[in-house]
């Protein structure tokens, strides 16, 4: 029977679902300075995992009749549109009866179709029990009440979540008077396991553990084997919670192990949920640990459980719904090892299962990690789309908490795009639903984010506001994993301000709640920024210990990013007191990075760290260290790795290469340092170890051992016991002996120069190096060891003078040279002599940071352009570059597939990222294409509607030669937003090219492309990703213009190029004599000489380079 009941109202408890939510490190730069590789702590996360592990009802079993005998109401029921509603939109169905004081009711609310929420309330509404389990894959709800007085009551049958509906079964059973002892001593197990379970979802792990133990101990007394595995599973999802995966692990292990043993002896849905809930938990355990491949095993297993046959249409539901889970989840993990493009296969399935079932909530975190998914392939308008996919669904369900998490999400990829203001505004918004809920822990939360986004903003007075309140905010809810991150981000602010006392002090209490609930990530952080603090106020020694500290607990919890960063500031530390030293570590830590690589292991973001400067700074530190001792080779394979490095920082999806694999090697006295140090490390770890165990749970034993080694660690300190150990002094002075001005692996050498000399012209290899103080010239050449040049010039007047450069050079009017001619001073005229004695004739050029806007070709000498002297040809890195490809196109070879965007009359306007773009079409375009099909009797010709992406993609790998005369910008910043227009109007992004299939491709063109350099340069990014972009698609080459020309010079250069194509020149000669003929004047032109533009000036020739193998 039912009846209204509209003066009721349920509030809705606080928490999510089905997520377990952990923090994450996000991007917050606040504009320091950075002289090592601070960590912020932000609370979002996007990736949502489905947790399995919350039972509250268990389900049909053998000794339930025996403990509570007397069964006084069963019945079946539906949740239906139509029911009576209650104040937060859900319906509900309502039992009356009759009852005495004293008397004692255990009332089972079962449904495979909603999530059950069951409450028992007085004749005047007040509720005196109510309970919701909150587990997202076993709709079950459970409470055990002893009636106050004699009165009537009812029974309130209802889902969590607004909009829910569905069947369900309600059974009320009772004994006679008091409860027997075996029932007693159940429900007071049930009670624990009830108050562990709110407790977790309230945010307070630290106080859900005790009754979970407490519950346990009940149902081991009582030989209650499914609860004890049900209660296990509880731990396990705790510990999760707690940051600590090992005993999260453990717990889940044993839980599996029950339940495999109770399903031989006979199965049940309730068995199979339980062991399905187990390996779920091992899974995503397994992937917090980072053991990708055990985590895949086992969702794998739980998979086969979830699609086994099922006896009923309910059980089919449940059956359905787990299956989903379980392919987000694996999803969740195919992003953790940078798999993204499976991840969104596995997303998709489960959002399909979950649409098919109609179940809304889980669906939204199907679409918020479809979302993930794409953010970390870099397409932030697909991640925008499938984010508002999922915040209408929890709009829908008028879930605030699900829409908080949403909008914050949303912010992250707007902190992402640099759109502070945007980002700002959603957390905002997630901060008012939050405050609206009453969750005061997630508003914490959200305040946190607030303030690290007011510091990405520059405003530190609102930060500071901002960070404090979450720090009052989470003191008041108990939330210590929360005060921990926010007092680590309130000594950022501390440090930014040079207060660095202050940071400190900071610090230690952010690190002191860490080790109180037990969170070493969290603790790691803070100590190394405490490393970083000491660092600023020149204290060394003190900076060392906490670095150390910070590497030992990295490593302790598996935290590969977080140990090579951690190694990268103890390399710049040590530096200019122990260079051979600093390398060790530097060496270290980017074999890590490049491992990660290579294992395509990018850690999930929950977990992955941001910093203020970039990786690639080491790299760059570690080649300044080595060239400083003349060990050349070395140096020159770490700017390889630095290209490689580069890229992934502006692509974000750069797979390891050979080199990167075999990584850095050590020299032998190398290679004793590190072993030693990590001994050294070793007592510290077990110390980090040890006291990451509750205190009650330590064994006599383990409580000993952590006062033993907190004594040793106090007397000795362990990076000062390491550094001053005799065989360390010995190894730093034998590398003083051996490896300056020698080659490490002469294998390499020899390698490289096979290389070199394998093609037709002499060639030799530039690479140069911009450092803060001076510029490095690295020069490998065929036949004599590597040559380094150092130039005294800063950074700052090298910028400087590349702008000047750039001025005179993308200016048609001007004439100027001495910008031209003080970078040849600076980058030729060191290695003059070297190229002399190599006899060069061919500079294969892989350019840094800001000289990737200089065109080499344009260095004046004060007599001649050096493309007079030398073929230019341009090269991401040698690692990069196979030599081996090369092939020298003939006039029976060449098949040219030419478009050009030739309508004058035709504009269009867009928006890309921030910036407003307006495009005519180029009516030289249309003739230069004309004329590459008159030079070039095998010629593909499409213009204006003809050149769109649908007509051109497929038929690219068709030709040998792929020439696009259009409108291109490559611009500093995101892939998305450098682009290639095409005639119709549409537009292929710079990451979108990677998709292309170019194996057959000997070249490609972009004639009328240019780089957006403003007020202040980049670094040039986009050139290296458009280079590498092309060398992944298969092409060996591409020819791309630094700045756009567009009255006839050319049409003119094009003309040459292709005729001495068709003549069998080399791609790069036939580049050089036809930027020659434009500077001699040999071309042919139907005007005087005194109505032609002045075709000599660099403006129309200097333009294009050659990027890849055109020799």
């Amino acid at each position: 029977m039912r009846s209204p009941l509209s003066h009721f109202h349920r509030f809705t408890p606080a928490f999510l679902l089905s997520l377990a939510l952990v923090p994450i490190v996000s991007a917050a730069s606040w504009g320091y300075e950075t002289r090592g590789q601070m960590q912020w702590r932000s609370h979002s996360s996007p990736l949502q995992e489905h947790s399995a592990d919350i039972r509250l009802q268990k389900g049909s079993r053998g000794d339930l009749a025996q403990a509570n005998p007397d069964i006084l109401f069963s019945t079946d029921g539906m949740l239906a549109d139509g029911d009576p509603v209650l104040d937060d939109g859900s319906v509900y169905d309502s039992y009356r009866f009759n009852g005495q004081a004293g008397q004692v009711l255990t009332i089972h609310l079962n449904s495979t179709e909603f999530d059950a929420y069951l409450l028992v309330i007085d004749p005047t509404g007040k509720i005196i029990a109510e309970n919701d389990n909150a587990s997202p894959n076993n709709g079950n709800a459970r409470l055990t009440v002893t009636l106050p007085e004699n009165s009537g009551y009812a029974i309130i049958a209802n889902s969590r979540t607004a909009g829910e509906r569905g069947r369900y079964t309600l059974v009320v059973t009772a004994g006679e008077g008091e409860l027997s002892p075996t029932a007693t001593r159940q429900a007071e197990g049930d009670r624990l396991l009830v108050q562990g379970q709110d407790h977790y979802r309230n945010g307070r792990l630290r106080e859900a553990l005790p009754p979970l133990q407490q519950a346990l101990t009940i149902f081991q007394e009582l030989g209650d084997r499914p609860s004890e595995g049900t209660t296990i599973n509880t731990i396990g999802l705790v510990y999760r919670g707690l940051g600590q995966p090992i005993q999260s692990v453990e717990a889940y292990q044993q839980g599996l192990t029950i339940f495999q043993t109770l399903r031989q002896a006979a199965d049940s849905q309730r068995l199979r949920e339980g062991e399905g809930a187990a390996l779920i938990g091992l899974g995503a355990g397994n992937r917090v640990l980072g053991q990708y491949e055990e985590a895949l095993d086992y969702y794998q297993q739980a998979l086969l459980i979830y699609r086994l046959p099922a006896n009923t249409p309910q059980e089919q539901r449940s059956q359905r719904y787990g299956e989903g889970v379980l392919l987000d989840n694996i999803g969740v993990v195919y992003i953790s090892m940078g798999q993204f493009s499976r991840a969104l296969e596995q997303h998709r399935q489960a959002r399909e299962i979950f649409q098919e079932i109609g179940n809304r909530p889980a669906e939204s975190i199907a679409l918020n990690n479809i979302a993930a998914a794409y953010e970390w392939l870099g397409q932030y308008p697909q991640a925008l789309e499938h984010y508002e996919q999922s915040l209408a669904i929890r709009q829908e369900a008028n879930d605030p908490i699900g829409q908080g998490s949403t909008l914050d999400n949303i912010g992250l990829v707007y902190s992402r795009l640099g759109q502070y203001r945007e980002s700002l505004n959603y957390r905002q918004q997630a901060l008012e639903l939050f405050r609206q809920a009453g969750d005061r822990t997630q508003e914490a939360i959200a305040l946190n984010n607030i303030g690290v986004t007011y510091g990405d903003l520059g405003d530190d007075d609102r930060a500071l506001e901002a960070l404090q309140q979450a720090l009052t905010l989470s003191v008041e809810t108990g939330d210590r994993a929360g005060q921990s991150v926010t007092l680590s981000n309130l000594g950022l602010y501390y440090s930014g301000q040079g207060d660095y006392a202050k940071a400190l002090e900071t610090y230690q209490q952010s690190v002191a709640i860490a080790r109180e609930v037990g969170n070493l990530a969290n603790e790691g952080i803070a100590l190394n920024n405490m490393g970083l603090a000491y660092t600023y106020l020149e204290q060394p020694t003190e900076a060392l210990e906490y670095f150390q500290q910070a590497l030992a607990i990295a490593r302790e919890t598996d935290d590969p990013r977080a140990e090579a960063q951690t190694l990268s500031n103890l390399g710049y530390l040590t530096r200019e007191t122990q260079p051979e030293l600093a390398i060790v570590f530097y060496k270290q830590s980017i074999n890590i990075t490049e491992s990660i690589r290579e294992q395509l292991r990018v850690l999930p973001q929950e977990q992955q760290a941001s910093f203020t400067e970039t990786v690639a700074d080491t790299y760059r530190r570690l080649a300044d260290l080595l060239l400083q001792q003349d060990r050349v080779l070395e140096a020159q394979q770490v700017l390889d790795l630095l290209k490689i490095q580069e890229l992934e920082e502006y692509l974000n999806d750069i797979r390891g290469n050979e080199q990167g694999a075999i990584g850095l090697e050590y020299w032998q006295a190398e290679q004793t340092i590190t072993d030693l140090h990590t001994q050294t490390l070793a007592p510290v770890q077990e110390y980090f170890r040890l006291q990451a165990i509750l205190p009650t749970e330590r064994t006599p034993e383990q409580q000993a051992r952590l006062a033993e080694l907190g004594e040793r660690l106090e007397v000795q300190h362990s990076f000062s016991q390491f550094i001053n150990t005799p065989t360390v002094t010995r190894q730093i002075q034998q590398l003083q002996r051996v490896a300056k001005g020698q080659n490490l692996n002469p294998d390499q050498l020899y390698r490289l120069q096979d290389d070199l000399r394998s093609l037709e012209q002499s060639t030799v290899l530039l690479y140069p190096l911009i450092l803060d103080d001076r510029l490095e010239l690295v020069l490998i050449t065929p036949n004599a060891p590597p040559v380094r040049r150092s130039v005294t010039v800063s950074r700052e007047q090298l910028n400087a003078v590349i702008t000047d450069f750039r001025g005179d050079i993308t200016n048609r009017t001007r004439s100027s040279t001495d910008a031209a001619q003080q970078l040849y001073q600076w980058l030729i005229q060191p290695i003059e002599a070297d190229l002399q004695q190599a006899q060069a004739e061919t500079i294969l050029y892989a350019a840094d940071g800001t000289l990737r806007y200089v065109p080499l070709a344009a260095l004046y000498d004060g007599d001649e352009w050096l493309i007079q002297r030398f073929t230019i040809n341009h090269i991401t890195a040698a690692s990069l570059t196979d030599f081996s490809s090369s092939r020298r196109l003939t006039s029976d070879s060449i098949r040219v597939l030419a478009a050009a965007f030739s309508d004058a009359e035709r504009r269009y306007n867009f928006q890309v990222g921030t910036r407003d773009f307006s495009f005519n079409g180029l009516p030289y375009a249309g003739t230069e294409v004309e004329n590459i099909a008159a030079a070039v009797p095998d010629t593909t010709e499409l213009f204006n509607d003809s050149f769109s992406r649908r007509t051109v993609e497929p038929q690219l790998n068709n030709y040998t030669i792929v020439h696009l005369a259009t409108h291109a910008e490559f611009v500093s910043g995101l892939p998305e937003e450098s682009f290639i227009l095409f005639g119709n109007g549409d537009r292929v992004t710079l990451r979108d090219v990677s998709n292309w299939t170019l194996e057959n491709v000997d070249l490609v063109v972009l004639s009328a492309c240019k780089t957006a350099v403003g007020g202040q340069l980049g670094n040039g990014e986009e050139i290296l990703g458009f280079g590498y972009q092309m060398q992944r698609t298969g092409a060996r080459a591409a020819i791309a213009s630094l700045w756009s020309v567009d009255d006839g010079g050319t049409q003119i250069l094009m003309n040459r190029f292709y005729a001495g194509l068709e003549q069998g020149l080399t791609k790069a000669e036939a580049l050089r004599q036809a930027q020659i003929a434009l500077i001699t004047g040999d071309i042919p032109t139907s005007a005087p000489n005194q109505t032609r533009p002045p075709f000599h000036r660099p403006y129309y020739w200097a333009p294009f380079i050659l990027i890849g193998n055109g020799l």
